[in-house]
């Protein structure tokens, strides 16, 4: 880690790509603990679906909240107007089967990669993505903290992101944050999230 690296109550925050350690394998843990209630339809084993993940994450695009013990307690993504992740097929056949791999990888590709905005993203736009933290840090702040250092370390002038506005604990962290809503969507019926809330800085 680096000089301008942001330390707190024993909590560091810092860009992944800079990092002594491969963090994958810890982002993909956490990230499948996030969103397990969609991911799980593909598997219920955590740990497989956490190594078909571990590959996807383009270090350069994510941040970290770090323990005193180098464990991630919560990780954001800020790409521009790439992705984030970028999934291998080979991975996912590979940890759950050639059907359900194949099925996981091209239904993960649609939502998450080719996956765009309802309205257009100029450049000079951040998009704030992945948003996850270890349930045992949730309320103590860190999360915000790390958005908003995420946010200086980029110094895009604009930021946008997607919520599930039935994640009411997420939009009053946004809230919070400065986030306002600008724009819904109807979300699939089959996802149970009620709307899509899109919400700029």
């Amino acid at each position: 880690m680096t000089p301008d690296d942001a330390a707190t109550n024993n909590v560091t925050f810092c860009p992944a790509s800079k990092l002594s350690f491969d963090p994958r394998p810890q982002l993909a843990a956490l990230f499948v603990d996030g969103f397990y209630n969609d991911l799980k339809h593909f598997s219920k084993d955590k740990a497989k679906l956490a190594a078909a993940f571990t590959p996807a994450f383009l270090l350069d695009t994510f941040f970290v909240a770090l323990g005193p013990n180098n464990n991630v307690l919560a990780m954001v993504g800020c790409p521009d107007l790439n992705p984030a992740l970028e999934l291998n097929r080979d991975e996912f056949t590979t940890q759950l089967g050639p059907w359900r791999g194949r099925l996981a990888y091209h239904l993960l590709m649609k939502f998450l990669i080719d996956h765009s905005y309802p309205f257009e993203v100029k450049p000079g736009t951040g998009s704030i993505e992945y948003v996850v933290a270890d349930p045992a840090i949730r309320g103590k702040g860190i999360t915000g903290r790390l958005i908003e250092y995420v946010m200086h370390q980029r110094g895009y002038a604009k930021y946008v992101l997607e919520v599930a506005s039935t994640n009411t604990r997420a939009v009053k962290l946004y809230q919070r944050l400065g986030f306002k809503e600008f724009m819904r969507k109807p979300a699939p019926k089959q996802s149970g999230v009620g709307d899509y809330a899109y919400m700029s800085r």
